[in-house]
């Protein structure tokens, strides 16, 4: 038999709610804060432990240069990149304040100054990484309370960065696909910029009409273009 059913005190409401959110803040505050000094601990020295004026001599910045290679089937090998990818485990916003202070700019002209680092295409795959890979570091404390497993939780992070790369990495070659194509039918564009060699080639007249056809190239490149205006 089920007991009566009861409309919850506002009382009982709010102590619930109090020993749910306090027992997050004790577990993600330990994680955030732990993430945060060792970030600032990054940017702030350099190998011999002195405090730098420039976060290019920091080991972070070394940190971002042994991580480039990684990206670099994605498009984007600069270890400005890598480095801003680091920083946004602490949260995603970081990632855009990492890179403007790394351009040596302001967020104002961060969108003019994004552009001596990025095509089209490895735009798109940053962003899609970004997306995609672990959220931030209250995000990752969260799934240590429910998982209660360490070692799950790093199994879980390692798999959210696997899929980012993996998904980044389909999104870069099929644009370049698209962008291959277009180039092709017009007779623009240098072909060793556009060449993918681990893909079959798709120079025949045909095809490249048939996805002109099904993807409307010149609407598609305007408003690639567009967004990439807007980022």
């Amino acid at each position: 038999e089920l007991p009566n059913y009861r409309f919850p005190s506002l009382k009982s409401v709010l102590l619930l709610m109090w020993e749910k959110a306090r027992d997050f803040l004790e577990r993600a505050f330990t994680i955030i804060f732990l993430a945060s000094m060792i970030i600032w601990f990054l940017q702030t020295f350099d190998s011999r432990l002195n405090v730098v004026t420039d976060s290019a001599n920091s080991l972070l910045a070394i940190l971002g240069h042994l991580l480039a290679p990684i990206f670099k089937p994605l498009g984007f090998a600069d270890w400005r990149i890598s480095t801003a990818l680091v920083t946004g485990i602490t949260a995603k916003e970081a990632v855009v304040s990492t890179l403007s202070v790394l351009l040596g700019t302001n967020a104002a002209h961060v969108s003019a100054a994004l552009g001596t680092l990025f095509t089209v295409r490895s735009a798109v795959s940053f962003l899609v990484f970004t997306l995609l890979y672990t959220p931030c570091v209250a995000a990752i404390a969260a799934i240590k309370q429910e998982m209660h497993s360490t070692l799950k939780t790093i199994g879980i992070v390692i798999m959210q960065c696997g899929v980012a790369w993996i998904t980044a990495w389909l999104v870069y070659i099929g644009s370049g696909v698209i962008f291959k194509c277009k180039t092709d039918e017009t007779g623009e564009g240098s072909p060793q910029k556009n060449h993918i060699p681990f893909i079959c080639d798709l120079r025949a007249s045909a095809g490249c009409e048939r996805m002109e056809r099904t993807f409307n190239m010149p609407r598609l490149m305007a408003q690639i273009k567009g967004d990439m205006i807007f980022f």
